[in-house]
């Protein structure tokens, strides 16, 4: 049979030429990795690897397998077998571009060198998936501060995505800004409970995980690194107390959505270490588990304690919108009112049930009752916005926006509000001038290019517009690239 199999594809060749053999080779690569891509969306890595062996016997040279393999070891945390197969494609196919995922790899292998690439490849192509590894990067080789200010620029320019409070929360953490970290913990669970009611209402956590494509997003946090990044401050950062590392491995293991050992490691640090906060992540442990009776025991001594801590209150809230009992939270709040009428925390909250629970007045009037207290917050005033533009009451938006612009110039989100109320006036030009601003700061720049291009459109200025749609579906398709192969 082994002298056969040369003899025949020697006839082949002879009969059909060696161009048309080429192209079936081709298109047997492609499926290979179409499958692998797949496989990759189910964390079937291992899978999608031999997949991309097999595709490499084909062609060994072939970046889209390479560039797989190597970002699932990442995944896989197997980073030894990750950095050549990423050196390899780094070398058959060179760049003028930095190599991002050899900035991961060099950088997960303990590498130093590996930040001043991720650092050149952001500023060469600015976008979530560069800034959220250049903020890993950063993490795992100790710059805390550096870390914190990219972690926040990743999740002021891409709002939408659910790993930016997680790593804003993870930065914090690790430069000891627990206040902050614990805030960022908060908004995480909200938007896994937001994201997990999207998808169904099993109560079985392991049914209740994101989906996949968001774990690609992550890059290097996933829940596979993430195990890696807690070892990694085992061995590395012995300057850190044992409390402070046990907050730390808490925090990691909510993200990796393994609640048990997330309670665990916060019961275990001393109990005068870093309250409220440590019991604050056992309570949005206990709320994500759907543990109420748990958390309302250890919520109600956390108000009696700290009745104006706002991330408290927020826990407060966070328990009652949970447990489907939102006028149980307002009462609670209102009776903190009553004791201090001038409980800015509390107000907060009731701001926001109230929106929520779409009763508008109301929430105006606590919105009004904190303005009076913090007249230039700009948090108080873009919910303020929110509420008039609810209310149909244009003009007062208008004015509240003008406000939080004044305190803020680079708030991506009041350009965007205020471009949709010039839209609704058939203002054109002011929308294309705030759309602009918005897509400067990549603010839902996808959706400000369609909006600007709809801006256009209206005023005949037809080729503008062409190419802002154009622009709108280049940004949209190499985002979904991106997503699926990590370059």
């Amino acid at each position: 049979m082994r002298t056969i199999k040369p003899v025949l594809l020697t006839v082949m060749l002879t009969l059909i030429g060696t161009r048309s053999i080429a192209a079936p080779t081709g298109e047997q690569v492609q499926a290979l990795l179409n499958r692998a891509t797949q496989l990759r969306k189910t964390e079937d890595f291992q899978q999608s690897n031999q997949l991309c062996q097999r595709a490499l016997q084909l062609d060994p040279h072939n970046a889209q397998a390479l560039g797989i393999l190597g970002e699932n070891y990442l995944l896989l945390g197997e980073y030894g077998k990750a950095l050549p197969v990423i050196e390899q494609r780094t070398k058959w196919h060179p760049s003028d571009q930095p190599d991002r995922l050899l900035g991961l790899a060099l950088v997960s292998m303990g590498q130093q060198r590996g930040v001043p690439i991720l650092e050149q490849s952001y500023k060469t192509v600015p976008d979530h998936l560069t800034l959220l590894w250049l903020t890993d990067a950063y993490l795992l080789t100790g710059h805390y501060t550096q870390a914190r200010t990219t972690a926040y620029e990743f999740r002021n320019a891409f709002p939408a995505l659910r790993a930016g409070n997680e790593v804003c929360s993870l930065a914090d953490a690790l430069a000891q800004h627990y206040d902050e970290s614990i805030t960022n913990l908060g908004r995480f669970a909200c938007e896994r409970i937001r994201k997990r009611s999207e998808l169904d209402d099993s109560h079985n956590p392991r049914d209740e995980r994101t989906p996949v494509d968001e774990h690609l997003i992550d890059g290097a946090m996933s829940k596979i690194e993430r195990d890696n990044f807690v070892k990694m401050l085992e061995a590395k950062h012995q300057q850190m107390s044992p409390a402070q590392l046990a907050f730390v491995k808490a925090l990691v293991r909510i993200f990796a959505h393994d609640y048990n050992q997330a309670i665990s490691l916060a019961s275990s640090a001393p109990a005068n270490a870093r309250q409220p906060d440590a019991d604050l992540i056992v309570i949005y442990a206990l709320i994500l588990k759907r543990d109420f009776p748990g958390a309302q025991g250890i919520l109600d001594k956390l108000m009696a304690r700290y009745p104006t801590s706002a991330n408290v209150l927020d826990a407060v809230d966070l328990f009652h919108y949970q447990a489907d009992s939102r006028q149980a939270g307002i009462t609670s709040l209102k009776k903190l009112l009553e004791k201090n009428p001038k409980n800015l925390a509390a107000q907060v909250e009731l701001i926001k049930i109230y929106r929520d629970i779409d009763r508008p007045e109301e929430s105006l009037k606590y919105c009004k009752l904190a303005l009076a207290q913090k007249p230039s917050d700009t948090e108080l005033l873009m919910l303020q916005s929110g509420i008039f533009i609810r209310l149909d009451n244009d003009s007062a938006a208008m004015s509240t926006l003008n406000s939080a612009l004044s305190s803020n110039k680079d708030n991506g989100e009041a350009y965007f509000m205020r471009a949709s109320i010039y839209t609704q006036q058939q203002k054109w030009n002011e929308a294309i001038a705030d759309l602009s601003q918005c897509i400067r700061l990549r603010y839902e720049v996808m959706k400000s290019l369609q909006a600007r291009a709809a801006c256009y459109s209206a005023l005949h200025k037809d080729a503008l517009a062409q190419k802002d749609y154009l622009e709108a579906q280049r940004t949209d398709r190499r985002v979904k690239h991106k997503e699926f192969w990590g370059y």
